[in-house]
């Protein structure tokens, strides 16, 4: 592990339920899951592509994500609306972060995604800290965003 920094990214996407069940007609609703399970597991994967050489989240994350200089990010999983990915660089976080929106505002206008970041050496139990503190962040943020909301809307 030359570089002892990375950064671990987790996206999620948001408010999932009212876009799916933005309407009452069972065809409309699956094919917005469909939609935003595709969100992650296809448009994420293209802007990976798009800027940096990726590995799959298929196989753990192995000594050659960090030994091949082709690889820059690794997909560790996606799942539920959210996907976990390691980056060597931040530069390519944030150009990956760019072409994804662009992807999704462009293919699903409505669809709402967040990501959040920390900087990690992946060392085992630091990666464990890290992933819990990304969770955290992502729950105070939604916390703090349907706050608003019903502030705005209900008060």
């Amino acid at each position: 592990m030359e570089n002892s920094r990375y950064y671990l990214a987790l996206y999620d996407i948001s408010g999932i339920q009212s876009y799916i069940y933005h309407s009452n007609k069972l065809a409309e609703i699956k094919g917005a899951s469909i939609l935003v399970e595709k969100s992650l597991k296809v448009y994420l994967k293209q802007a990976l592509n798009q800027v940096c050489g990726y590995e799959d989240e298929a196989s753990a994350v192995s000594d050659s994500f960090f030994a091949d200089e082709g690889i820059q990010a690794k997909i560790v999983y996606i799942a539920g609306g959210n996907a976990l990915v390691l980056y060597k660089k931040r530069e390519d976080y944030t150009k990956v972060n760019t072409a994804l929106s662009a992807c999704l505002i462009e293919n699903m206008p409505g669809l709402l995604f967040q990501v959040y970041a920390v900087e990690t050496d992946c060392g085992a139990s630091r990666l464990k800290q890290d992933y819990r503190q990304l969770f955290a962040v992502c729950r105070k943020r939604k916390m703090k965003i349907l706050r608003w909301i019903i502030i705005k809307y209900f008060r």
